[in-house]
């Protein structure tokens, strides 16, 4: 990684949320720069995802933010201020179990990590390229052309480590 990439942040400070009175984040305070790793551990329910959820911009619809001194926010900048496909350029989030409704190949939901880099939603041919390097680097070709509901559960969690780095994102929450 160069400088460059080693000198974003995420942070919040003194976050407290709740889902439906039920306080989920109490007083959370944390920084994480790029190039370290970070782990959150805690029993089940504990608010690990929603922290997760909360970093990458996504805040769920009965998350209730109760109070915080500072946002969660990327280099300063609040996260939710950015927009969502803004906020994608440089941060990637893999949710724990996600369920795919369509049957893309590999190699089309690698490249919808792309997605924040295209205008209007138009794939141009570096994504492809950067799709298929990515599919290469991981050792994935001979799934690239595979249908997403013919592969097992490990495959599947393979496919969805090389969309988050396709996106080529600065910061990488995997939950």
């Amino acid at each position: 990684m160069d400088d460059e990439k080693h000198s974003h942040s995420l942070s919040v400070q003194n976050l407290s949320a709740s889902y439906g009175g039920t306080g989920i984040l109490r007083n959370l305070s944390l920084t994480v720069h790029s190039g370290e790793i970070a782990c959150l551990t805690g029993p089940n329910g504990s608010g690990k995802s929603t922290l997760l959820s909360l970093l990458s911009g996504i805040v769920p619809d009965t998350l209730r933010i109760d109070s915080a001194d500072t946002m969660p926010s990327f280099d300063g900048t609040p996260i939710l201020s950015l927009g969502r496909k803004r906020a994608a350029l440089h941060i990637a989030y893999m949710i724990q179990d996600e369920q795919s409704a369509w049957n893309y190949t590999a190699r089309d939901i690698v490249l919808t990590g792309r997605y924040a880099h295209t205008a209007n939603g138009i794939y141009s041919s570096h994504d492809y390229d950067v799709a298929d390097g990515v599919i290469a680097a991981m050792g994935l070709e001979a799934l690239a052309d595979r249908r997403i509901f013919s592969m097992s559960g490990g495959e599947v969690q393979k496919i969805r480590i090389a969309r988050a780095l396709a996106q080529e994102p600065d910061m990488l929450l995997l939950d």
